[in-house]
Parts: C-alpha cells; structure tokens; sequence
C-alpha cells in the first residue's frame, strides 16, 4: 500500500487528535476520511463519475 506523509503544526495536530476524539476514531483513520472527501469533492467538481456510479 502507498504512504503519504503530511505535516501539521502543533496547533493543527491537536485540533485533528480533538476531533478524533470527539468522533472515536483514531486520528489516522480522521485524516484518511478528510483526505479522501477532499478528492471526492475535488473529483465531482471535475465531472469525474466512478464506474459504479
């Protein structure tokens, strides 16, 4: 599997670890769910549909 490695500020890390908590998620599991729905986002913008939709 790819890796990706992004860079937070304290500031940034303690506001993700927050909202991890708050939903009981692990923080990596957090800030896989917001990168991805970033792309999806990004991709509907762009016309792209997945082949299964």
């Amino acid at each position: 599997m790819a890796a990706i490695t992004i860079e937070f500020t304290e500031e940034e890390l303690a506001d993700l670890a927050a909202e991890a908590q708050e939903r009981d998620v692990a923080v990596d599991r957090l800030a896989y769910d917001v990168l991805m729905a970033g792309v999806a986002v990004r991709r509907r913008a762009r016309g792209f549909t997945s082949p299964s939709g």
